[in-house]
């Protein structure tokens, strides 16, 4: 293999573990509804750097949908890693099933994906299904490269986004049988 002499740059936060860290990803997507100051220096960094590929990652817990748009002048290419289930059901860790996902991705279909009549779950809910419709619009607008991590994901996401399916490639990093 001929090494090819690349520079990586990683761009974000690295969140302590426990309570702390929680609290902490909770209002990463809190402020990602309007989180201009990543946006800015995001766009600083994309000016100093140009760089030739942008890698998203955990754009609806820390960025949001702002530093996705600031991202819009760069010629660079843009790919977006949908690394969980959280851009598709409102509280992954409770699926146990692909069928548990509704699509395409509606308000109604989302609140249906979790079976809770407390008021204070359902708001949630719909400010998090805000800030997803804000991010996909921006995906569906900026990016090159949708990249999963299973192959199942691949449906969800075409069917979820109206994204193509020539734009959407499995990166598998889980181990299945």
């Amino acid at each position: 293999m001929d090494p090819h002499g690349y520079e990586v740059e990683l761009f974000g936060q690295k969140l302590p573990s426990g309570i702390i860290g929680k609290l902490a990803k909770y209002c990463g997507i809190v402020t990602g509804l309007a989180n201009f100051r990543e946006a800015i220096k995001l766009q600083r960094k994309i000016k100093k750097m140009k760089p030739d590929l942008i890698r998203y990652n955990s754009v609806m817990r820390y960025l949001g949908w702002i530093p996705v748009r600031m991202s819009k002048n760069s010629p660079a290419k843009k790919w977006m890693m949908f690394h969980d289930l959280g851009y598709f059901a409102p509280f992954p860790s409770k699926i146990t099933s692909e069928e548990q996902i509704k699509t395409p991705f509606t308000l109604t279909h989302f609140l249906a994906s979790n079976q809770t009549t407390n008021p204070f779950k359902r708001l949630a809910i719909i400010g998090k299904y805000i800030q997803i419709s804000l991010i996909k619009n921006q995906l569906k607008k900026r990016m090159d490269t949708f990249l999963v991590p299973s192959s199942f994901m691949k449906d969800i996401v075409h069917k979820s986004y109206k994204i193509s399916e020539e734009k959407i490639k499995v990166f598998p990093h889980f181990i299945q049988e």
